[in-house]
């Protein structure tokens, strides 16, 4: 029994006071007193050279032993280490765990698009590099949430869908194809902006039209300068009226000069278009600058300008009048 309280006192004496019990028979003297002992090597520390132990290692104090049962010399002795490095299991138990930003945001999206909700994934947003959404939500999102915490992107959200099916299966729209191309240029989807540009709706408005525009000089301006115009002449009225002068060559620009001279009314209320070298005629650039005009939302109308006593030789070829309506 003491060999066993002795045991629980000191862990590293217990297998030798254990084996001290069976290795040797007790003769108990009279008066109940025990007496002999254990061999004399089974009380020095077990070493290399001990035969309870086949490792070169000493037991040490903490450390633990593990064995079979002791007997002459069968049984096998090894210390367990005393302690362990951090290893992965321990840093699984203690829950820290290395992830980059972009793990450790879901990658499902809930976006606010100018008021309509959408849901989608990181890797569809970031499917172009180069693109705004891919800067968008490369690493921490760079965007504002609304109150229940979605990205919120201050555009109009309408034809997003859109853009988010092309981003998701590659199609390409079929309807809305003016609005949608605008959206592709602000997102800066540039295989979006290729492929609708080739389709039938903006080809020809981007090969055709803008191109014999861009040999208008001052076309864009000009276009300003008479909305200017009509909205100065709108006082208590319902219509105002821009003069505009159309030259397609030099020389009609020249004879447009000498008929302006003759004119009672304000040069400078007078918008001059052209002269331009590509195959559109007049009546083309008539209908470019009524569409220009009314997709920045006025309603207008033109007509051949009507000669009145102000002129001193016909000229109406070059004259045309454009009504603003109002109300």
């Amino acid at each position: 029994m003491r060999c066993f309280i002795s045991a629980l006192r000191r862990p590293e004496d217990a297998f030798t006071s254990i084996c001290g019990v069976f290795a040797r028979s007790p003769r108990q003297q009279p008066g109940g007193a025990i007496t002999g002992h254990a061999p004399s090597h089974l009380h020095a520390t077990p070493t290399a050279t001990s035969r309870f132990s086949r490792h070169p290692s000493p037991v040490t104090r903490g450390a633990g032993l593990r064995g079979n049962t002791c007997g002459s010399g069968g049984g096998r002795l090894t210390p367990e280490p005393a302690s362990f490095t951090m290893s992965g299991i321990e840093q699984r138990s203690s829950g820290k765990q290395m992830t980059s930003p972009l793990q450790s945001m879901s990658p499902v999206v809930l976006l606010n698009i100018g008021g309509d909700i959408y849901t989608t994934t990181v890797g569809t947003l970031k499917k172009y590099q180069g693109s705004k959404l891919f800067d968008m939500f490369n690493g921490q999102p760079k965007l504002r949430t609304d109150s229940e915490g979605r990205y919120f992107i201050d555009r109009e959200g309408t034809y997003f869908r859109y853009i988010l099916e092309y981003l998701r299966s590659g199609q390409v729209p079929t309807e809305y194809i003016q609005e949608v191309y605008k959206e592709a240029l602000f997102y800066e989807i540039e295989p979006l902006v290729k492929k609708l540009e080739d389709t039938p709706q903006l080809f020809g408005e981007q090969v055709g039209r803008k191109q014999f525009l861009a040999r208008v000089p001052n076309y864009s301006e000009n276009i300003e300068v008479m909305i200017r115009i009509a909205r100065a002449e709108v006082v208590a009225s319902r219509y105002s009226n821009v003069i505009v002068c159309i030259v397609r060559t030099e020389e009609d620009a020249s004879k447009c000069h000498d008929a302006l001279n003759t004119l009672d009314m304000d040069k400078e209320s007078v918008v001059k278009f052209g002269p331009w070298k590509a195959t559109p005629g007049i009546s083309d650039l008539l209908d470019c600058i009524r569409a220009d005009i009314e997709d920045k939302g006025y309603k207008v109308s033109y007509s051949h300008h009507v000669a009145d006593k102000g002129f001193r030789f016909k000229s109406y070829d070059f004259f045309y009048k454009f009504v603003f309506t109002w109300w």
